[in-house]
């Protein structure tokens, strides 16, 4: 899972939770501000939806325990070079420039969090005086995210129907393969058993070519087993899962648009 994924998906709980637009992003900005590389390799190894949302939780709690708790000393380290002094909002914080800094220990605490289902985006209802400025919206640029819209859908259905054929494309050349190379080895085989009894030497060969036509013809099937079952069907659940993403971007995209709607 990228990060502006995850941020997103964190605004939207905040949004789900009854916060205001405004709130919810300035919380999910102060969460952007503080995620570490630690942190942004964690949201990456994030494949799943439940990971997303365990995630997802355990970021909002651990923000919102960092509000309610008072801000704690920050601990004394030795200093050798010069101090760094940054000024913020106007305040001037110090910042100890250290040689060898002694390890630290984790104060985050620790959150049991339960598996979370993602966050849907809720339609934003719209009153009587937005509808109409809603309905001049749709009558210019929102025809033009429409067709888009519909484009995309036909284009996913493209990609759905290629992914299918390519599987069952490989599935029948497995077939074709394993039938194949079981005739030639079945053929080879008895061919050199019978030759066994005549030129020794030429029935010793049949078996050996027998046999070597056996393991191309594992290994091929392996391959193409491999290809039809495992990876190509990743790329149907990849698909899927950008299509769910990009749905709830166009989701709240509108949701945004019938909220400035409502306030003109």
């Amino acid at each position: 899972m990228d990060i502006r994924t995850f941020l997103i998906s964190i605004e939207r709980s905040y949004i789900a939770k009854g916060l205001p637009s405004d709130t919810a992003r300035e919380k999910t900005l102060m969460i952007a501000r503080g995620l570490t590389a630690a942190d942004r390799q964690r949201i990456g190894a994030a494949t799943s939806e439940v990971d997303a949302g365990m995630l997802t939780a355990e970021y909002i709690a651990r923000a919102d325990a960092g509000h309610e708790r008072a801000p704690e000393p920050e601990p004394v380290r030795p200093c050798v070079d010069d101090d760094i002094k940054i000024k913020s909002k106007g305040t001037t914080k110090v910042i100890k420039k250290v040689s060898k800094p002694e390890p630290e220990e984790d104060l985050a605490p620790t959150f049991q969090v339960e598996a979370v289902a993602p966050v849907k985006t809720e339609k934003v209802e719209l009153t009587e005086r937005g509808k109409v400025f809603y309905r001049i919206w749709m009558r210019s640029k929102g025809v033009g995210y429409a067709a888009l819209a519909v484009l995309i859908g036909f284009a996913a259905v493209a990609v759905y129907a290629l992914i299918a054929a390519l599987i069952a494309a490989l599935v029948g050349l497995l077939v074709a393969v394993a039938v194949a190379g079981v005739i030639a080895t079945l053929a080879g085989l008895i061919y050199g058993i019978i030759k066994l009894f005549s030129v020794t030497p030429e029935g010793l060969y049949e078996i050996g070519l027998a046999l070597i036509i056996l393991g191309v013809t594992l290994a091929a099937s392996i391959g193409l087993y491999n290809l039809a079952i495992r990876i190509v069907p990743m790329l149907w659940k990849r698909l899927t899962i950008f299509l769910k993403e990009k749905k709830e971007e166009y989701r709240a995209f509108l949701n945004d648009v019938r909220t400035e709607c409502n306030e003109k």
